[in-house]
């Protein structure tokens, strides 16, 4: 009976921690990269505030810093293509390929 009560009480909480360790393994084992850079204008002055974002199947984004510097992290490995946007400005795709665990300067 000890051990039922026990089990009770316990089992709930085991089986949370049981579910937030696979999740960390599973992160653990995704296969990732990160891209960074500076958005500049075409007169290479810095350009704050452009959307710079991955056009996959993801929510990967960011906006360009004052300085217009980014970094997105947590791509997935493999063929992806970056876009940068800014009001006034147009869209510039660039298409790269990425591996595990690289960190690509754009």
């Amino acid at each position: 009976m000890i051990t039922s009560r026990v089990w009770r009480r316990v089992g709930p909480a085991l089986a949370v921690v049981a579910v937030l360790l696979a999740i960390d393994a599973r992160e653990a084992g995704a296969q990732t990269a990160t891209v960074r850079g500076k958005v500049t204008t075409t007169t290479g002055q810095p350009m704050p505030n452009a959307q710079v974002f991955v056009v996959r199947n993801t929510t990967l984004g960011t906006q360009s810093g004052p300085d217009g510097s980014y970094v997105i992290a947590r791509i997935p490995e493999g063929i992806t293509t970056i876009r940068v946007r800014a009001i006034g400005y147009e869209s510039i795709d660039r298409t790269v390929t990425l591996s595990a665990g690289q960190t690509l300067t754009l």
